[in-house]
């Protein structure tokens, strides 16, 4: 259900993607203010899409420094890349 929400990220880019550059990219049909592709753009329209009901407040937070769930989604984020690159089901 919609909701408001306060989504952490490490990543500069991402939270700037999602903030100021997203909605230029749709506008211009997934491409760049320079006319290029947008790099990863299956995974900007599931974030898209995802974000649609909700009204999502974005929080940087440095990475690799102490911010618990951070490190937290770190480690999972790693075991999933391990097992991906094992073959097993993510």
């Amino acid at each position: 259900r919609p909701s408001e929400l306060t989504i952490y990220t490490d990543s500069q880019y991402v939270q700037k993607g999602a903030e100021e550059w997203m909605a230029g990219w749709k506008r211009r049909g997934w491409k760049t203010a320079g006319g290029d592709p947008v790099t990863n753009r299956d995974l900007w329209e599931r974030l898209a899409t995802a974000l649609l009901p909700h009204k999502a407040r974005w929080q940087w937070v440095r990475g690799h420094n102490g911010h618990v769930e951070n490190e937290r989604v770190d480690v999972l984020a790693r075991n999933a890349a391990v097992r991906f690159r094992n073959g097993a089901v993510a």
